[in-house]
């Protein structure tokens, strides 16, 4: 999908699938057979001047192709902020969803476009809207690991515990898909670590069944609750051993989280280096064994 890169007044757009050049000249609007205009390419492309000259004679900066996306979303799911700029700034509905619920802001965020992001939540954007699926922008940008726009999307009202359709949230996506930044900072700002999806699927349980022992790891050292079971009656432990994650596994184990606990308290001198001082919770299993 392209411009071409010459003069505004002599505007040309190529269907790729077909290789037709189309020229357009006193109806600018004449979409393609997928409902894109010029105006359209114009943004995906992030030429500005193309952009300004078809709005500027009478392109409808709002209309939306068969799948409902428009000029806007283009611009923004490619990363050209001038772009977005201009036709937010031209009259362009910054939270039209096309026909899967998507906004401009969802985009920016699955395809990582921070400075994009930024903009469109500083000018309206509703940053906590859901496509059809129930996905927010913070889900989407979690989902691939878009440490900053997750960040900036949390510190600007984004709910971080919000739930898709299938109970899935932006650090099950985190988890999920081995971002460990991004999982760090959401479980340090209020993110509920054992939350479960619709299947009861939780964090640590799909950090184990994909192999992530660092996020394993942290989530254990951050008190992740190990017992839960999923709906298959599964515990995160039972999920690596059944994907042969034994090192993992052997971090889920309770016996030998224990062993460890052991040798860790056995090693360290206590404050009044009169030997070792076992911590309360140490003491209250020593008591039950």
């Amino acid at each position: 999908m392209s411009c071409t890169n010459g003069p505004v007044r002599i505007i040309t757009f190529i269907n790729k699938e077909t290789s037709n050049k189309q020229p357009i000249g006193a109806d600018i609007a004449t979409p393609d057979e997928k409902g894109r205009t010029a105006l359209m390419r114009a943004a995906w492309d992030g030429r500005l001047d193309t952009v300004k000259y078809l709005a500027e004679h009478g392109a409808d900066i709002n209309a939306a192709a068969k799948d409902g996306e428009t000029a806007i979303m283009y611009a923004a799911r490619n990363g050209h902020p001038e772009v977005v700029k201009y036709l937010a700034e031209h009259g362009a509905d910054i939270n039209a969803a096309d026909n899967s619920g998507t906004t401009a802001i969802m985009y920016a965020a699955r395809f990582g476009r921070l400075e994009v992001v930024k903009y469109l939540a500083e000018h309206g954007a509703d940053i906590n809207a859901k496509n059809k699926t129930g996905e927010t922008a913070i889900m989407t940008a979690a989902f691939d690991g878009y440490f900053d726009i997750v960040k900036y999307l949390a510190e600007h009202g984004a709910d971080i515990n919000a739930k898709n359709k299938t109970g899935e949230t932006a650090i099950i996506n985190a988890a999920r898909f081995g971002h460990l930044e991004v999982l760090k900072y959401l479980a340090e700002h209020g993110a509920d670590i054992n939350a479960a999806d619709n299947s009861g699927t939780t964090a640590i349980m799909y950090a184990a069944w994909n192999g992530h022992l660092d996020i394993v790891n942290y989530l254990v050292d951050k008190n992740a609750n190990l017992k839960l079971k999923n709906n298959e009656g599964k515990t995160a432990e039972m999920i690596a051993l059944e994907r042969n994650n034994k090192d993992i596994a052997d971090c889920l184990n309770p016996i030998i989280q224990y062993k460890k606990k052991m040798i860790e308290i056995t090693n360290s001198p206590s404050e009044n280096n009169h030997g070792p001082t076992l911590k309360p919770d140490i003491q209250n299993v020593l008591r039950t064994k």
